[in-house]
């Protein structure tokens, strides 16, 4: 029992200690979420010609609509991981003591929440990239 209390005290001090970092490695993630989503989305608008034949139109429809949708779905999950990061905080300077305990303490109580998110968003953005090769190829 004593084992197991000081096991979870350990784990919050952890926590807390790297609650800056933790912070900013997902606020990274969701950065270059948000430029992976524009850069997809500037590569499909962009009218690509070769001796003058769009290759948009020679697309199936299907195949563009999933690519539409892996777009969507980019959108979605960038939306939800914005919004849990700026819960705690909003990046614009270092977090002071009693910062780190609050989001050291929400991080440890969300960490599968965190991993799904991690998980998600290598996911989308790979499918993303995936229909958005085949369209363009």
């Amino acid at each position: 029992m004593i084992a197991s209390a000081l096991i979870r005290v350990v784990e919050f001090i952890c926590s807390v200690l790297t609650a800056g970092a933790r912070v900013t490695a997902l606020r990274n993630k969701h950065f270059d979420l948000a430029t992976s989503i524009q850069y997809v989305e500037n590569t499909l608008n962009t009218q690509v010609t070769l001796d003058g034949y769009d290759f948009r139109f020679a697309v199936d429809e299907n195949l563009w609509q999933l690519n539409q949708s892996a777009i969507v779905d980019c959108n979605a999950i960038y939306d939800k991981v914005g919004t849990f990061v700026n819960k705690f905080h909003d990046g614009t300077k270092s977090m002071s003591v009693w910062q780190s305990t609050h989001v050291g303490f929400h991080l440890l109580r969300h960490g599968l929440d965190i991993a799904t998110f991690h998980e998600n968003m290598q996911q989308s953005k790979s499918n993303m990239f995936s229909t958005m090769c085949i369209c363009t190829n």
